[in-house]
Parts: structure tokens; C-alpha cells; sequence
């Protein structure tokens, strides 16, 4: 019975999705198909994980998401069906980036926002470390995949409208370094994570990222 519930909720979702947002992800066919994975994106509302989520099943995929997302009911509960990593963001992360590691040492892709909060204009927000940690930590392939539209969808929705939404996939690279490198390394590999992030976003939307200037010698192109 529990499966059944399960499917039919899936199943609504998809189709919410679909009614809500048209989707352009035809360059996801440059995203891998095997091997540990974090994809590293623009964080603008609710609807982009389950975007992400569904279109590369069947994938096992997981993500990065605060404690409160278990306070709403259908966000705890995709959270849990989709094996989500619970982030204190007020806490200590080392528990979550365990956690995270693991998963990439499966062979599982992971959904980061480097962010961690919402940017509701759409424009880059500063990023945390995070990211970087567990790159180097689990020498795991980074891959930059930037969205814009869905910014629009609670105005659209208000209005009765579909929202288009395109998506753009960087190149997939390593960090060049391993283990936990001081504060001034960390923050050089962040700007340059950021930096391919940005990249692919309009230059209105690159916010502190926008000079557009990433010091390739940090990382490794695959």
C-alpha cells in the first residue's frame, strides 16, 4: 500500500511539474551517465530539485537540503523518498558532509546548491565552501548546471501561466588539491566553482560572480 501511495504521489508530481513549468533540458544529454557526480546549481525556488530530479532518473540522485524542509509534509516526504541529506545550516555541517561523502563513494550524483538559501531575483548569492570539501575530500567530478526562467514562477503562476524554463550544463571538472586546504585556498577553488556556475547564467544574473574570471590553473577539465 505504501508503494502505491507512493507511486500515485509521484505520479502527481510529474504532472504538477509539467502544468507549471516547460522544461528546455536538451543539454542534459552531456550530463554522464555512470560515476560519482556533484551537480552544482542556482538556487532560486522549490521547484528546481524536483526538476533536476525527475529528469535524470533513473540515476540514483540525491540532494542537499535544509532541516526545515521537513516542517512542510510533501516537501519531508519527497525529502525522505529521495534520500536527501539533512543540513543544518545554523550547525555543525560535518555530519552532512559524511554523509554526502558516502553517497558519492557509491556512485550516486548529488544536487548542491552552493548557496544554501534562495535567491528569489534569480541573481548569484555568495556561496559557502561546502562544495569544495567534499570535491576534494572524495576527489569526486564537479559539473556546473545553471537554469534561468523558474525565477518567474511565482509570478507566473498568479498570472495562470506556464513558465519556460532552460537549463545549460557547464563542463565537468576536478579540483586540483586534495584534503582540507586553508581558508585562502578554499575560497580561490569556491570563486572558480562559482565562477563555471556563472558562466553559463546571463550576466545580469552572476551577481558577485559576474567578472567572469576563473583561474583555470585550479581546475581539471574532464
Amino acid at each position: 500500500m505504501r508503494a502505491l501511495i507512493a507511486g500515485i504521489i509521484g505520479m502527481c508530481l510529474r504532472l504538477t511539474i509539467r502544468i507549471i513549468a516547460k522544461a528546455d533540458t536538451r543539454e542534459f544529454r552531456n550530463i554522464p551517465d555512470t560515476g560519482p557526480l556533484i551537480i552544482v546549481f542556482n538556487h532560486v525556488n522549490f521547484l528546481e530539485v524536483p526538476l533536476l530530479y525527475l529528469r535524470l532518473r533513473p540515476r540514483s540522485v540525491h540532494y542537499l537540503a535544509k532541516k526545515e524542509t521537513w516542517d512542510k509534509p510533501l516537501r519531508a516526504w519527497m525529502a525522505d523518498r529521495w534520500g536527501s541529506v539533512n543540513v543544518d545550516r545554523g550547525g555543525n555541517p560535518l555530519g552532512a558532509l559524511k554523509q554526502a561523502g558516502a553517497l558519492l563513494d557509491e556512485g550516486r550524483i548529488l544536487l548542491v546548491s552552493p548557496e544554501g538559501t534562495r535567491s528569489e531575483d534569480g541573481v548569484l548569492r555568495n556561496a559557502r565552501c561546502g562544495v569544495v570539501l567534499l570535491a576534494l575530500e572524495h576527489q569526486a567530478t564537479i559539473l556546473p548546471v545553471a537554469h534561468t526562467g523558474a525565477e518567474m514562477i511565482n509570478h507566473n503562476l498568479k498570472r495562470l501561466r506556464r513558465t519556460k524554463v532552460h537549463y545549460r550544463v557547464g563542463r565537468p571538472f576536478r579540483l586540483m588539491g586534495e584534503g582540507h586546504p586553508k581558508k585562502p585556498v578554499r575560497e580561490d577553488l569556491l570563486q572558480a566553482v562559482m565562477g563555471e556556475l556563472a558562466a553559463l547564467l546571463p550576466e545580469h544574473q552572476r551577481g558577485i560572480y559576474g567578472n567572469g574570471v576563473v583561474d583555470e590553473t585550479i581546475l581539471e577539465y574532464l
